[in-house]
């Protein structure tokens, strides 16, 4: 049971990755297929590729069947696209496998799919954008909603006993919750986001630092909200004090990966001077003297490094690799692997090139898509948590006062109740972190950068509602108390 269980969910990850690696598997085909290249070789050389890992697993299944157990190349195909979980990849198999059975020129067949792939890709990724834009106000409207629940709730307390509110207090808690993390795992099918930061073993050590200050901040935000907890004994300050360290290291992590998407700008211009260079037919080493002269930001270093390895006659994957892993994109890590090893296995390096710059462009151009939505998700997010923590401590202020007129009253009529004014407080921050939770998971899910965006954005809500919270509170409670009929 619990194996099948496995399986099944394994094959929904699958499913989801190879999506996200299916149009550069594409890309690669299309690029290697300009080479002087076998079929059976084509296959096994993107079977070794980790940049589309998920893929790469089943092309080794169709290699092994036709080198091993003799299998017909087609029939090795059509035998594997049963087991693939995703259909976009099942279906290219499938055709794969009908063209080999016809005699059919493979470059011809891959050039055709992978033109009419790119026309349904664009349009798609624009299908789904506009779907992103419709569910990211879904959210915004029920995160509004979400602070007159709450006040309903604890007014319609007045006519019951606290054994009644504890339980319908929760539940309101989970069903918004609920909605909200429902409408965020739309948002996340609706456009699965791919990660920005390269998923390579060897990593940068910049990167390795802002990553292990992202751990140690987890660990030391619990210890600074315990130590304000003591200090103060108050929950709002403690919980505001969780998530200033982390807040700070996702304000670290996310200025990194801003760096790195700096250099996904530049990389085009990059790609560009190199792929001139080897369609002239100069050797690297002498034609990277020229590539050094144009400033290509916070490439320059990285470029510098990579010359002088290729310099002292290390071998140029590894220099390349190293290279990839330093700038620590995964999409300049993608599209330089396929440049690489097209290069290597002697392709048409001009018509490879422009066909890299071709979809370099649409690819940035649909994330710049997508980050105008996500712009437009966290314009509406933060200004409503910040208000409704605001709103969340102006109702717990009128609370405090209407306690104390039922304290007063409450020889006269008996049947009305006030909660305990530390459960209202805890109540309401409690929704705050729920809430900061929901937020943070939306944003990352629209967006998807990287782990970083979870840190900062929870330890920015978690900050900012529980000093709005405070400072209107406390405001709103103090002027109500100056009034002269108090």
């Amino acid at each position: 049971m619990l194996k099948k269980l496995a399986e099944k969910f394994s094959g929904i990850a699958d499913k989801s990755y190879i999506e996200s690696e299916f149009p550069f598997f594409l890309l690669y085909l299309r690029s290697i297929a300009t080479s002087p290249i076998s079929r059976i070789d084509m296959l096994k050389l993107a079977s070794e590729k980790d940049i589309f890992e998920h893929i790469a697993k089943y092309l080794k299944r169709i290699v092994v069947l036709v080198s091993v157990w003799r299998y017909s190349q087609a029939g090795a195909c059509e035998q594997v696209a049963t087991k693939v979980p995703n259909k976009k990849l099942k279906t290219f198999l499938m055709r794969f496998a009908q063209s080999i059975n016809s005699g059919e020129q493979t470059s011809s067949f891959i050039s055709r799919e992978y033109t009419n792939y790119m026309i349904e890709y664009v349009d798609s990724s624009e299908r789904r954008l506009e779907q992103l834009k419709r569910l990211s106000d879904a959210y915004a409207a029920v995160l509004s909603s979400s602070t007159f629940l709450c006040a309903t709730t604890l007014l319609s307390s007045l006519m019951l006993s606290f054994k009644m509110l504890l339980p319908i207090i929760i539940l309101m808690v989970i069903v918004i919750s609920a909605i909200l993390f429902m409408i965020t795992w739309g948002i996340f099918n609706a456009a699965r986001p791919d990660g920005i930061l390269a998923q390579v073993k060897i990593k940068p050590r910049r990167r390795v630092m802002v990553e292990i200050l992202g751990i140690i901040s987890i660990f030391l935000s619990f210890i600074v909200s315990m130590m304000i907890f003591r200090m103060f004994y108050k929950l709002s300050y403690s919980i505001a004090a969780l998530g200033v360290p982390i807040l700070i290291s996702g304000a670290l992590g996310c200025r990194y990966v801003n760096r790195v998407k700096e250099c996904e700008k530049h990389y085009p211009t990059f790609l560009r001077q190199v792929s001139s260079i080897c369609a002239a037919g100069i050797p690297l080493v002498l034609g990277f003297k020229d590539v050094l002269l144009v400033n290509y930001g916070p490439l320059n270093k990285p470029i510098k490094r990579l010359y002088a390895k290729l310099n002292l006659r290390i071998e140029p994957r590894v220099a390349w690799r190293s290279f990839e892993a330093e700038v620590s994109s995964e999409l300049i890590r993608r599209i330089n692997e396929i440049f690489v090893d097209t290069l290597h296995s002697g392709g048409d390096i001009e018509e490879v090139a422009d066909l890299l710059e071709s979809f370099y462009s649409q690819y940035v151009a649909i994330r710049r898509r997508r980050y105008q939505i996500v712009s437009y998700l966290k314009g509406l997010v933060v200004p409503l948590h910040i208000t409704m923590a605001a709103v969340l401590g102006v109702i717990g202020a009128y609370f405090r006062l209407l306690a104390h007129y039922m304290t007063l009253i409450s020889t006269i009529i008996q049947f009305l109740f006030i909660p305990p004014l530390q459960f209202i407080d805890f109540y309401f921050l409690l929704m705050i972190v729920t809430l900061s939770l929901n937020n943070t998971l939306a944003i990352y899910a629209s967006e998807g950068d990287s782990r970083f965006t979870l840190l900062f954005y929870m330890g920015l809500f978690l900050l900012t509602g529980c000093i709005f919270y405070n400072i209107i509170g406390d405001l709103v409670a103090k002027f109500l108390s100056s009034l002269s009929f108090i």
